[in-house]
C-alpha cells in the first residue's frame, strides 16, 4: 500500500521531494502502490533516488513525469492511467516495468532514456473502440483515434513489449532501440510508426498484428537495419512501408501475411531475406509496382526463385488491372505456364492436345463411325492418323507432311485446314512455354 508520508511530500512539488530524498540515510523506495490519484498530478523533475513503486496505482486524470529521474527500479505494473500520462525526457537508470499497465489516454514517452531494460508485457494502450476506421468521401480508408502512444526520439536500451495491445496509434519515430528488442505477439490495432527508428541489436516482431506499419526512412543517408530483424508469422492488415531502408542483415518474413502489397521502393535487401510461405495481396492499388521493386531487389542478389515469385505477383497484379480482352491474354499466360515458371503445365496441356486433336482427326477420317473403326480401318490408315497428329503436336521433332499425303482419301476442306492450323499454332505456343519453363527452372540465361 502507498505510504501516506510519501504522498504528502510529493504533493509539495519537486523541490520539496528532491530535498527530502537527498537527505535520506537509508534506502527508501517511494511507495505509491494501490493509490488513487483523483486530480491532475505532477511528478515533473522528481528524483526517485531509491526507485519508485506505482504498481496498481490509478490516475483518474492527467499524470506528468516529465524529466523525472529514476535512479533505481521503477514499477508501474497493473497501473491505470485514465487520461494523459507524460514521461517526456524521463530517465530510467535501472529496470522499469509497465507490465499489464493500462494507458487509457495518450501515453507520451518522447525523448525518454532507458539505460536498462523496460518491460511493457501485456500492457494495453487505449481502450477498445478508441481507434476507428472511417470512409472518407474520396473512397480512402482513414484511421481516426482518440489518444496515442508516443515514443518519438526515445532511447530504449532493452525493451520488451510482448503481448501488448495498442488500440491507439503507436509512434516510435526516430526511437533508438539498444540491446534486446522484443515486440512479439503485439496487436497494433491502429498504425505503428517506426520511421527512422534505429535498431542497435536484433529485433523480433514475430506473430505481431499490424494495422498499418511504417518502417521507412526519410534521411538523406538511408537508415539501416544492421542486425537481424524478424517478422515471422506477422499479419499486415493495412499498408507495410519499408521504403528506403537498408537491410544489412537477415530479414525473416516467413509465414507472414500482407493484406496490402508491401512497399520496398528504394530499399536494399540482404541476400538472406526470407519470404517463405508468405501470403501476398495482388488487388491493392500499388501492387504491381510494389512487386516489381521486390523483383529487382531479388535480381541484384541472383535470388532466382524469389525473383520469379515476385514476377508472378507482378503479372497477377497487372492482370487484375487490365481490362478485357487484354485480361484474357494474362489469364492464358498463367493457365498455360504459370507465367513461364511451370514445366508441367505446358507439357500436360501439350499431351492433352495430342489426344484431343487425335479424336477430331479420327472423326474426320472415319466420318464419325467410332464403333466401326476397329473392324473396318486398316492398320496402315490408323498408323498414319497417329503420325499425322504427332507431326502437328511436335512440329519441331518430326518433319511436317501434307495432310493429303498422310490421310489418303480425305479431302482438305476449309474447316480441316483451319483445324490443322489451330493445332500447329497451339503446339508452337505450348513448346515456347515449355522451353521458357525449363530455362527459368534451371536458371539458364540468354
Amino acid at each position: 500500500m502507498a505510504d501516506e508520508k510519501h504522498i504528502i511530500i510529493a504533493s509539495k512539488g519537486a523541490a520539496a521531494w528532491n530535498g527530502w530524498v537527498s537527505g535520506l540515510k537509508e534506502k527508501t523506495i517511494a511507495d505509491f502502490s494501490n493509490h488513487t490519484f483523483e486530480d491532475n498530478v505532477s511528478f515533473d523533475n522528481f528524483n526517485f533516488l531509491w526507485g519508485a513503486d506505482f504498481s496498481k496505482a490509478t490516475f483518474l486524470k492527467n499524470a506528468s513525469f516529465a524529466e523525472c529521474v529514476f535512479s533505481d527500479v521503477a514499477i508501474f505494473d497493473d497501473a491505470i492511467f485514465g487520461s494523459v500520462c507524460d514521461f517526456t525526457s524521463a530517465h530510467w537508470h535501472r529496470p522499469a516495468s509497465f507490465d499489464r499497465t493500462h494507458f487509457q489516454g495518450t501515453a507520451i514517452f518522447e525523448k525518454c532514456k532507458v539505460s536498462r531494460e523496460v518491460s511493457f508485457n501485456n500492457a494495453l494502450f487505449g481502450k477498445p473502440g478508441m481507434a476507428h476506421v472511417l470512409n472518407h468521401p474520396s473512397g480512402m480508408m482513414v484511421h481516426v483515434a482518440f489518444g496515442t502512444a508516443r515514443f518519438e526520439e526515445a532511447f530504449l536500451w532493452k525493451a520488451d513489449f510482448c503481448w501488448a495491445t495498442f488500440h491507439v496509434p503507436a509512434h516510435f519515430r526516430g526511437t533508438s532501440f539498444g540491446h534486446e528488442i522484443e515486440f512479439q505477439a503485439i496487436k497494433f490495432l491502429s498504425e505503428a510508426d517506426f520511421q527512422n527508428a534505429e535498431f542497435q541489436s536484433p529485433a523480433m516482431f514475430d506473430q505481431t498484428v499490424f494495422c498499418g506499419a511504417n518502417f521507412s526512412s526519410t534521411k538523406q543517408t538511408t537508415e539501416s537495419f544492421e542486425f537481424p530483424i524478424s517478422f515471422r508469422g506477422c499479419v499486415f492488415s493495412d499498408y507495410a512501408n519499408f521504403k528506403n531502408r537498408r537491410f544489412r542483415n537477415t530479414a525473416d518474413f516467413e509465414g507472414a501475411e500482407f493484406q496490402v502489397a508491401p512497399l520496398f521502393h528504394g530499399s536494399e535487401l540482404h541476400q538472406h531475406t526470407v519470404f517463405t510461405d508468405v501470403r501476398f495481396d495482388i488487388l491493392s492499388k500499388d501492387a504491381e509496382s510494389a512487386y516489381r521493386a521486390l523483383k529487382l531487389a531479388m535480381n541484384k542478389h541472383h535470388a532466382h526463385a524469389e525473383e520469379m515469385m515476385f514476377f508472378r505477383l507482378e503479372m497477377q497484379a497487372r492482370r487484375y488491372k487490365t481490362k478485357w480482352p487484354g485480361k484474357a491474354l494474362y489469364w492464358l499466360y498463367e493457365l498455360c505456364s504459370d507465367y513461364g515458371q511451370s514445366i508441367a503445365r505446358p507439357a500436360g496441356i501439350l499431351f492433352g492436345s495430342f489426344w484431343l486433336f487425335l479424336v477430331w482427326y479420327w472423326m474426320i477420317l472415319f466420318n464419325g463411325r467410332l464403333d466401326e473403326v476397329a473392324a473396318t480401318a486398316g492398320s496402315n490408315r490408323i498408323g498414319k492418323l497417329y503420325v499425322f497428329t504427332l507431326e502437328h503436336t511436335v512440329p519441331f521433332l518430326l518433319p511436317v507432311v501434307k495432310a493429303v499425303d498422310t490421310l489418303p482419301g480425305v479431302g482438305f476442306s476449309a474447316w480441316t485446314s483451319t483445324l490443322v492450323a489451330i493445332h500447329t499454332t497451339i503446339s508452337i505456343v505450348l513448346f515456347f512455354f515449355l522451353l521458357l519453363g525449363i530455362r527459368n527452372r534451371f536458371r539458364l540465361k540468354g
